[in-house]
């Protein structure tokens, strides 16, 4: 249900709701999509696939957290990439459990409170690369998740 294109705007949207396109995956392929909320249980992950992680700070009042989930994550090429390719781990700062923890790790080892946030860890949890905010030019993204 709209609010109007202004209210829209600054709210979040929906969680689970992604554009109809051929370019996009289905709501169905987004689900079978495993994200861990734990950086530990990550690298143990790391270690016996020898895949890389996708490490994402995010936050459950990011607008542009979700923008990134719905307008560039759920791109059939990205899509595919993140989830063949990489551990994923999705990190909130801003509320659950471990928000303050994952807040911390983010401001620790990587000097930045930004969302979203996007790092790339080898296997062996040494850092490659990051990615701050959001894109709207979706080669831009997959450069990035290019190791």
């Amino acid at each position: 249900q709209s609010l109007g294109s202004l209210m829209d705007s600054v709210l979040p949207p929906p969680s689970g709701q992604y554009l109809i396109s051929d370019d996009f995956i289905s709501e169905e392929e987004a689900k079978v999509v495993k994200w861990l909320d734990s950086l530990e249980e990550a690298k143990l992950l790391a270690q016996a696939t020898q895949k890389p992680i996708f490490l994402d700070f995010t936050g459950y009042t990011c607008v542009n957290c979700r923008w990134m989930e719905q307008n560039i994550f759920a791109l059939k090429d990205i899509h595919k990439t993140m989830a063949e390719d990489f551990i994923l781990v999705r990190l909130y700062t801003d509320g659950g459990q471990r928000a303050e923890e994952n807040l911390q790790l983010q401001i620790e080892r990587f000097n930045t409170v930004a969302l979203p946030f996007y790092v790339l860890l080898s296997k062996d949890d040494q850092f490659l690369k990051s990615f701050s905010g959001i894109s709207r030019n979706p080669e831009e993204f997959a450069d990035f998740l290019a190791l």
